[in-house]
């Protein structure tokens, strides 16, 4: 659309209803919000207002064929990264031509439902995390002011964090309230700080288990990159 037609369209639905939020699909930034393409997640933190349409399987619609669904686990983990960079996720679910969800996508989300009811904290109202010099295989982080949410999906029983600089106050299991041990060094020579945490033998939860991590600082505090 032209320029003309983007602000003539924002300022329709504006009209109707002032607190509607207008997709940045509507083109020329006349957006209240950017959209990435589908399926597309931003490879850093992006620190505007932002969301990933996404779908459950392949199509958009509902295919009969098509039963390439993603799992529970998938589906959490693409929830944290987008989360962790910011952004929101918005999952399409094609109901059939009857209007009825399909039965998959009805059981998938029931369990991921089940995940969010007892991790909630760690998802909603949290901030883009400062990139990490490093990459982690095992998971993922989110936070919000005093709190850096750990989400480990493979599990370890000695977990490390290395330029955490952050002073931690407690370290539980969010879902079990399960108290975590840690130990908090700094390497002098390395000019880098080392947190080790001593986990159960057992996941409590497959999908992820949310290891929250109180601290005294309000924001996330990581090592300076050119002293690593």
């Amino acid at each position: 659309m032209s320029p003309e037609h983007s602000l003539e369209l924002a300022k329709l639905v504006k009209s109707i209803q002032p607190n509607c939020l207008v997709s940045g699909r509507i083109g020329n930034e006349f957006g209240d919000y950017m959209s990435t393409g589908d399926n597309k997640i931003p490879y850093l933190p992006y620190y505007g207002d932002w969301e990933v349409p996404a779908t459950l399987n392949d199509t958009w619609g509902y295919k009969y064929f098509d039963d390439n669904w993603k799992s529970p686990k998938e589906l959490v983990k693409l929830l944290v990264k987008i989360n962790s960079r910011g952004g929101n996720y918005l999952l399409n679910v094609g109901p059939d031509a009857r209007g009825i969800i399909p039965k998959p996508s009805v059981d998938i989300l029931k369990q991921v439902g089940r995940w969010i009811s007892a991790n909630g904290e760690s998802i909603y109202a949290t901030r883009p995390v400062p990139v990490m010099p490093y990459e982690t295989e095992w998971g993922m982080f989110t936070y919000k002011p005093g709190k850096l949410f750990m989400h480990v999906f493979d599990w370890k029983l000695n977990l490390n964090i290395h330029c955490l600089a952050n002073k931690i106050v407690r370290a539980y299991i969010m879902q079990t309230g399960e108290e975590i041990e840690f130990t908090q060094t700094y390497g002098s020579a390395s000019k880098q700080h080392r947190v080790i945490f001593q986990l159960p033998e057992t996941q409590p939860d497959l999908l992820d288990t949310v290891i929250c991590i109180e601290t005294e600082e309000d924001d996330v505090i990581l090592d300076s990159l050119d002293t690593i």
